[in-house]
């Protein structure tokens, strides 16, 4: 078995949820099957194959290839195995993820890690606004977990963060660790 790879094909007008990319629901499809799922594209449904070329068989392990920051919701509620981006990913990067891995290579858009219980992020690049902060709604930021940027975070880093791990190793925006309750924040920069 190979890793499941998807490689964008041209990079899309309007913004994506890709919340249907994550190793727990593709499990037991084939690349054939994975490319007939459909992703909401503004307010259209497209084919996973519209957008990608999709090659390889095992969702423990998938590659997001030349992926920009359009992509929103990826890693959404994962639970297991490893998400690989290879570019910039949009909001919501690994919202409500509970375990498995997201390695990301770019920069991350604003509110990743948000309602994060577990599992690993690693951002290479920058994060936007509210990382492992809570949205509105939520009564919690994040809440276990470990995220490391590689570069700067924008404000309200960790704010309602509960519990969990986040180290920046750059700079921090205004208001880092605001209504912080528990958990680690580090801001190196």
């Amino acid at each position: 078995m190979s890793a499941l790879t998807l490689t964008l094909k041209t990079p899309p007008a309007l913004r994506v949820d890709a919340s249907g990319i994550a190793p727990e629901l593709l499990y037991g499809l084939t690349s054939g099957e994975v490319a007939r799922l459909t992703l909401s594209l503004g307010n259209q449904s497209v084919p996973v194959g519209d957008l990608f070329a999709v090659t390889g068989d095992d969702p423990a392990e998938i590659h997001l290839r030349g992926v920009t920051g359009k992509f929103d919701f990826l890693g959404r509620g994962m639970k297991r195995g490893r998400l690989n981006i290879e570019g910039d990913a949009g909001a919501y990067l690994g919202r409500g993820m509970s375990g498995g891995e997201i390695v990301l290579s770019g920069h991350a858009g604003p509110w990743a890690a948000t309602a994060v219980s577990g599992g690993r992020m690693k951002i290479a690049g920058d994060a936007g606004e509210g990382l492992g902060g809570a949205l509105p709604e939520d009564r919690y930021g994040m809440n276990g977990g470990m995220v490391i940027v590689g570069g700067n975070a924008g404000s309200r880093a960790g704010d309602r963060m509960r519990r969990g791990i986040i180290a920046i190793a750059g700079h921090a925006g205004g208001y880092a660790g605001s209504r912080l309750i528990a958990g680690t924040l580090m801001v190196m920069g």
